[in-house]
Parts: C-alpha cells; structure tokens; sequence
C-alpha cells in the first residue's frame, strides 16, 4: 500500500485534476486505487446532503468505490477556509479526528491519494492546520504548482514548509493551467523550480494532455 498526500501552492492550482490524472494512470496498470477528500469546503446539498464536487470526481476516478461519507468525512457548505467554514457550521473540527478517520482507510489497496484543502498551511481551527493532518499520518507528499507568474516563490515556500514539518516530498507535478503566459516563461519557470528545490519534477500536465511523465518515482 502507497499512501500519499496531495497538497498545492494554493486554491485552484489543480489538484483535483491532478489526483484524478493520477488515479487514472495507476487503474491503467491494475491497481487498486482509493481518493479520499478528509475536508472540503464549499459543499453543496443534493437531495439534503452536503456534497463536494471536487470529491465526487475523486470518487469516480477511484477504481475502488467507496461510499461519500467515506471520500469526505467532513463537508463544509461555505466557500471559505475550513476554520471558518467549521465554525460558521458549528463543527468543532480537530486534526486528530481527521486522522483517525483516514488512517482506516489507508490499507488494502495499492495507492490511496489524500487531497487537501487549499494550500499545506491552511488552518482548520484557532491552533491547527492541515498540515498537522498530514503530520499525524506521517506519509509523503505531493505538491501540486499552477505554473505562472509568482509560482516559484509559493513552490519553494511550500517546499520548505513541508520539510520543516518533517515530511518526505515525493515529488511534484507542474499544471500549466494559463496558455496566455509565454511558452518561454512556462519552461523556464518549471526549470528554475528544479533548480531551487532540487525536488523530483513527476509530471507536467498542459491543460488535459500529460507532457512530461516521470511517475515511475511514486510507482
């Protein structure tokens, strides 16, 4: 069983496609792959349940189906970070929950991805971050970096965070989300981060094609 965490330098830098994209590449190879969402927040009620649509492409991705409540235990309605969406809610939302529900389902398959919240240091409560989730579940993790102008500077913040934790980086994945910024600046933005970081490049992805593929690291 590989267990991995997938966090980005921010909202909306494509990680949700990017674990989709992953799963997709290991159901391909025959594995039995899990996604899990622990906390999402702008979730939306179908049929007077909260659902997050974000979580139901990971489950549908997922070759191994799980119920929702199981993909996203927590499931916050507003559209804000988890520690106000929580407390708008009323839910008293503590890290050593989150990992007791997600520990037991990181067994009895090949690859289960983790998809967080926002960015690694987003807060969850007054003195928690998802980063003390992924800290109490102790496994390594893969960034996510929307390449465009200021990504390097919120990559090699991200990376440092991640190691000041005390966590292994797998690796991380370049989406090239904006094709009006220059093909030049996209590479070069993408060769600096190698440069800085030293942290393995696993895959570029341009829009919805993969253009680089180096996965064989987290295989």
């Amino acid at each position: 069983m590989k267990n991995y965490f997938i966090t980005g330098t921010g909202t909306n830098v494509g990680k949700t496609f990017v674990t989709c994209k992953l799963l997709q590449y290991f159901n391909r190879q025959g594995k039995k792959t899990v996604a899990l969402k622990p906390i999402a927040s702008d979730c939306k009620y179908v049929a007077q349940n909260l659902i997050n649509d974000d979580a139901i492409l990971l489950a549908n991705a997922a070759s191994v189906k799980l119920d929702y409540s199981s993909v996203n235990p927590v499931c916050l309605q507003e559209p804000v970070s988890p520690d106000i969406a929580a407390r708008l809610q009323g839910i008293d939302l503590r890290a050593r929950n989150i990992i007791a529900k997600t520990k037991k389902l990181t067994v009895d398959y090949d690859y289960c991805f983790i998809e967080g919240a926002g960015g690694w240091r987003v807060p969850i409560n007054a003195t928690e971050y998802i980063s003390d989730v992924v800290i109490g579940l102790n496994i390594p993790v893969i960034v996510v970096v929307a390449v465009e102008l200021g990504s390097i500077n919120h990559a090699l913040l991200t990376f440092q965070a991640i190691e000041n934790d005390g966590l292994v980086i797998a690796g991380w994945v370049a989406n090239i989300k904006n094709k009006d910024y220059s093909d030049v600046y996209i590479q070069e933005n993408i060769e600096s981060i190698k440069i800085h970081s030293k942290m393995p490049l696993l895959a570029i992805f341009e829009r919805d094609k993969m253009i680089y593929n180096n996965l064989i690291i987290v295989a």
